[in-house]
C-alpha cells in the first residue's frame, strides 16, 4: 500500500523535486508507524497522491502548472517543426519524381526510344504524407488547446 503510494507520487513529481520529497515521504511513514499509526491510516491523512505532490510542490515553490503548459507548448512546437520538414520533404520527393517523368522519349528516324527510370521499391511520397498530415493534425490539436487555455 504505501510503495504504491510512493510510487504515485514519484511518478507525478518532476525530477528535480523527486528526492526531497520522497524522502520527507518516507520519514511521514516512518514516523507515523513509530507513534502507531498504519500505513493505510498515513494514506487516508495524506489524501490523494496528486495533492500531496501539487502541496508539495507549492511548499517548495514550483508552479507545476507553469511547467505543465512549457511541456506542452515544447511538444507543439515539435509537431510544427516535424510538419514542416517532412512536408518540404514530401514536396521535394514530388518535384524529383515529376522531374524523372520528364525525360520520357528520345529517338531518331527510326522510331522513338523509352527510357526507364527505376526509382525506389518503396513510395516514399505516400509514408511523408501520411507523417505531415499526422503532424500537422497533432500541431492543430496542441494549438487549439493551448488558445482555450488562454482565454
Amino acid at each position: 500500500m504505501k510503495q504504491k503510494y510512493i510510487r504515485k507520487v514519484k511518478n507525478a513529481l518532476p525530477r528535480k523535486l523527486r528526492a526531497e520529497v520522497l524522502r520527507d515521504l518516507e520519514e511521514i511513514f516512518a514516523s507515523a508507524a513509530e507513534h502507531g499509526e498504519t500505513e493505510e491510516q498515513v494514506i487516508e491523512r495524506l489524501g490523494c497522491p496528486c495533492n500531496f505532490v501539487k502541496e508539495a510542490a507549492l511548499q517548495l515553490g514550483v508552479d507545476l502548472e507553469k511547467r505543465k503548459a512549457r511541456r506542452f507548448a515544447a511538444a507543439g512546437i515539435t509537431a510544427v517543426i516535424v510538419a514542416v520538414i517532412f512536408g518540404i520533404s514530401y514536396l521535394r520527393l514530388r518535384m524529383l519524381q515529376s522531374e524523372a517523368a520528364s525525360i520520357g522519349i528520345i529517338g531518331g528516324a527510326d522510331g522513338p526510344t523509352a527510357i526507364l527510370i527505376a526509382g525506389p521499391i518503396i513510395n516514399l511520397t505516400g509514408i511523408l504524407l501520411a507523417i505531415t498530415i499526422i503532424a500537422v493534425i497533432i500541431a492543430l490539436l496542441f494549438l487549439s488547446k493551448l488558445l482555450k487555455k488562454k482565454k
